[in-house]
């Protein structure tokens, strides 16, 4: 009896009145008080134009140590660091939008009060003013834009790239000192007018094949120093020669020193060939059956 009254549904006429009352939605705001999705974008991504200048201030100071900060005792330290695009702006906001009192008027602070309050290096504030719109267009939590600069050279390090490359399919080993040697006999077959000869060393015009672009030439070609971890883990393929061979040395070993098969031990050491060492070579980032 009591399941089959359970089974009977309420009719709507004997529910509460509140329950059956339309619930509130939110109030919708004044049109003057409303804003468009792209001011609305702007608020999430462009802390200049929607935070107060403490707000901006302490934005920036966010992530700073407190031995970098400029109102700390220890100043000696002028070390620069890396700060992420939304500091970057914050700093420019402050910079552009702060206004301080002198003589009783209203001004717009000064570059230099500005880099006093945020602990920056002048020359570094000017530059993220005049690269301010190259910074907003960055993505969010960035550091920096660009990884290397622009190569002098294309040419010549597009046939260094082609040239590295063919020498890795071969399976042969890529050392700076071979990039370094072959970028310089490039360069003198592609412009031998600007190779000189002075105190018997060749000199090279508008080219100094430094550690700067040697880093650099890395980087725009996306190679790195590499090197086997799993080498050991591969199956040659002439595995069956080379157990023939053990098994064969090991019969050789017994019919000269006399010793039975069963006092033969395993060690938990494993011998290393010298075809392991010095393995290194520089090649393209992120191939994995490029090491010979």
């Amino acid at each position: 009896m009591i399941a089959a009254q359970a089974s009977i549904p309420v009719p709507p006429s004997t529910l509460h009145p509140a329950i059956l009352a339309p619930r509130p939605g939110p109030k919708p705001k004044p049109l003057l008080e409303r804003r468009s999705l792209h001011a609305l974008q702007l608020a999430r991504h462009d802390p200049i134009t929607t935070t107060t200048t403490d707000g901006l201030l302490a934005q920036f100071k966010a992530n700073v140590p407190a031995e970098l900060d400029s109102d700390s005792d220890n100043n000696h330290d002028i070390r620069r660091r890396s700060y992420t695009r939304e500091q970057k702006l914050a700093a420019v906001g402050y910079a552009t939008t702060k206004q301080v009192c002198q003589k009783g008027e209203t001004v717009p602070i000064s570059h230099k009060q500005a880099c006093r309050d945020l602990g920056l290096d002048p020359d570094q504030l000017r530059d993220w003013k005049k690269n301010v719109d190259k910074i907003r267009s960055l993505s969010k939590g960035s550091r920096r834009g660009t990884l290397t600069h622009t190569a002098h050279f294309p040419v010549l390090e597009d046939r260094l790239h082609a040239l590295i490359l063919e020498k890795r399919q071969l399976g042969r080993k890529v050392g700076e000192n071979w990039i370094r040697r072959h970028a310089r006999v490039e360069f003198e077959r592609l412009w031998p007018e600007r190779v000189t000869i002075v105190e018997k060393r060749k000199v090279f015009t508008g080219m100094a094949f430094s550690n700067g672009w040697f880093t650099g030439f890395l980087k725009r070609k996306h190679l790195s120093l590499r090197q086997p971890t799993k080498r050991a883990q591969v199956v040659p393929g002439d595995y069956k020669d080379k157990i023939t061979s053990w098994l064969q040395f090991n019969r050789r070993a017994q019919a000269k020193f006399n010793f039975e098969l069963s006092e033969i031990a395993n060690m938990d050491q494993t011998p290393i060939s010298f075809e392991f060492l010095d393995s290194r070579t520089y090649d393209t980032t992120g191939v994995r059956d490029s090491l010979c």
